[in-house]
């Protein structure tokens, strides 16, 4: 008996355990068993952001993404772990290219010499400190440099008032 000829229940139960990275290897096999995921997308992918510990079995997607600013625009559970996938690749340098599936490769933008990181995902912003010198903005979404600060990491402070919500930056140098 193959694997695709199991009722469609006992299958969609054995890929709830599984992985997304599985689900994609399950999904290459052969074309029925593509077609058991996309028919089933909905239910496989709220299962596996479960199992990734993104959502609560009871979180519903609309939940999930109520007031969150970086999941606008996410209609299914496919897009929303899509997006979980590629914040926790960014944590770690990585970006993940939209028009590429869940292909993960390293981040142009914020560079290879990340000093620091802090995800303002309210902002949709990664912000790096980098080893050479310098600070970035930089978008979650579209990977692409909003600004720079060119100067040595050790010239910068953070200038402790917070203005509507964001924080302020000087160049020490330009001060004295």
């Amino acid at each position: 008996m193959l694997l695709v000829d199991l009722p469609t229940e006992v299958l969609l139960q054995a890929l709830s355990h599984l992985p997304i990275q599985d689900i994609h290897t399950f999904k290459a096999i052969n074309r029925s068993c593509k077609d058991v995921v996309g028919e089933n997308e909905g239910s496989i992918y709220h299962a596996a952001a479960i199992l990734h510990g993104f959502v609560t079995e009871s979180t519903s997607l609309q939940k999930a993404t109520h007031n969150e600013t970086w999941l606008n625009g996410v209609s299914n559970w496919k897009a929303f772990c899509r997006r979980h996938f590629a914040l926790e690749a960014r944590w770690k340098g990585q970006n993940i290219l939209p028009k590429n599936g869940l292909k993960v490769g390293r981040s142009k933008t914020a560079g290879l010499n990340a000093h620091r990181l802090k995800i303002d995902e309210g902002e949709g912003t990664i912000i790096v400190s980098r080893a050479e010198g310098g600070l970035r903005v930089v978008s979650i979404d579209t990977d692409e440099l909003l600004w720079e600060l060119k100067a040595s990491c050790r010239m910068v402070q953070r200038i402790s008032r917070i203005h509507g919500a964001k924080e302020h930056y000087r160049d020490l140098e330009a001060i004295s």
